[in-house]
């Protein structure tokens, strides 16, 4: 079952991750870490909460953004190709939000309204048949992660931890 209001993940690729954040946070909860499944834990968990009370969000950067993002959903995310060629992009396979900052929750709200438009989320994982741009650059559109990019940029939420590849 998806949290109410969240659309279905056909609908909306990866949105049920922020409505279920969502029922966390109004469960009482303020220092939440989404984890996929096939993410492994090798070190102290608790490492990233301590992390997390005090940054107020935990972001691994992945690679770029541009490369990941199709035409409409720079429209909606306010940036164009070129810019977007310059962003980094975080992973959103795991990440933490601390909901005492402002700037979280800020972006937070960004992010469910996103999720929602219809526009930003839904996309191919591919650009095959150009069918996320015609630019031969973009390989596809990676969803969530590429909304929570742009957005936590824009809510100078921009200190991501290296990832494995780095």
């Amino acid at each position: 079952e998806y949290p109410e209001g969240c659309p279905a993940h056909e609908e909306s690729p990866f949105a049920f991750k922020f409505f279920c954040i969502n029922e966390c946070f109004k469960q009482g909860y303020t220092n939440i870490l989404w984890v996929d499944a096939s993410v492994i834990i090798r070190d102290n968990i608790f490492d990233v909460f301590n992390y997390i009370e005090a940054h107020g969000y935990f972001f691994i950067y992945n690679h770029d953004l541009g490369s990941w993002c199709h035409d409409k959903a720079l429209v909606t995310l306010g940036v164009t190709r070129e810019q977007s060629m310059l962003m980094p992009c975080l992973q959103g396979t795991n990440f933490g939000l601390n909901f005492k900052f402002e700037k979280v929750q800020s972006f937070f709200n960004e992010i469910l309204t996103l999720a929602t438009d219809g526009i930003t989320f839904p996309g191919p994982h591919n650009n095959h048949n150009k069918m996320a741009s015609k630019d031969t650059r973009v390989n596809g559109h990676r969803h969530d992660q590429t909304a929570m990019s742009v957005v936590a940029l824009r809510n100078n939420m921009h200190e991501w931890v290296p990832g494995p590849e780095q």
